[in-house]
């Protein structure tokens, strides 16, 4: 851990980048003196970067929202990490200039989803395995890019809140796309936002949806078991064919 005492030293005569790689806990007095950037009125010394990878949960006192903040705002796209966030820190986070990667958030509510969602970057989601239908919701406003790439499993309640994504969107769990409303608007989606090439995890597959994939330059579904004598089938399977046969 780091004292008053050694952050306000360090603050007087330390500049650069100042990282602590061990630190998993900071006192909301020092996290104050960190979020800092300048030791006084005119000056140059202080750090001119604070990494503390270590450190995935902060409160919202205020000496850990300053630090959230410039964090947040201030670093590269894969040097600030955190598991847990508050709406908010959320609503801080929305506003980084950079995309949102590499947060190790396992759960996401409508409240925090709806607050990153003012962002207009992408949001990277790897740890998310489950989403409720609100949260999918809240999702809807968002114009960046989503990737929820490792979810579990995709309803069509859930496809269908996910169609209305107003960005880009890449959803996991699509094993199964059967002919319901819910996954033929979000195959359309998925077809809209990807229009040349387009990989997903489906082992199956309903006609109509075949059909609105096939419309992708590339479709990539090597997990399919099988595939029926159908018009939409059968559209998807020549046009996958020509992908293999081409290359391209």
């Amino acid at each position: 851990t780091l004292n008053q005492e050694t952050a306000l030293a360090l603050k007087e005569h330390f500049k650069g980048t100042l990282q602590f790689g061990g630190m998993t806990e900071i006192a909301d007095d020092v996290a104050q003196i960190l979020s800092e950037r300048e030791s006084g009125e005119g000056s140059s010394k202080c750090w001119s970067r604070v990494i503390l990878p270590k450190i995935l949960k902060y409160q919202d006192t205020p000496g850990h929202i300053a630090l959230f903040t410039r964090l947040a705002l201030d670093s590269g796209a894969y040097d600030f990490d955190v598991s847990e966030l508050t709406e908010k820190q959320a609503s801080i986070l929305a506003q980084r200039k950079k995309p949102l990667f590499g947060l190790s958030l396992k759960r996401i509510n409508p409240e925090i989803a709806k607050a990153l969602s003012k962002s207009d970057k992408k949001i990277f989601l790897p740890g998310i395995n489950e989403v409720s239908l609100q949260t999918a919701e809240a999702f809807a406003e968002h114009t960046g890019e989503l990737d929820l790439c490792n979810l579990d499993h995709v309803g069509d309640e859930l496809a269908k809140e996910f169609a209305k994504h107003k960005g880009l969107i890449k959803v996991g769990g699509l094993k199964s796309m059967p002919d319901s409303v819910g996954y033929i608007s979000l195959a359309k989606k998925l077809v809209a936002d990807s229009p040349v090439s387009l990989s997903l995890p489906t082992e199956e597959i309903g006609d109509e949806v075949a059909g609105i994939l096939s419309a992708c330059e590339r479709p990539v579904l090597t997990s399919l078991k099988r595939l029926q004598n159908t018009d939409g089938q059968k559209k998807l399977w020549e046009k996958m064919c020509l992908t293999i046969v081409t290359g391209k």
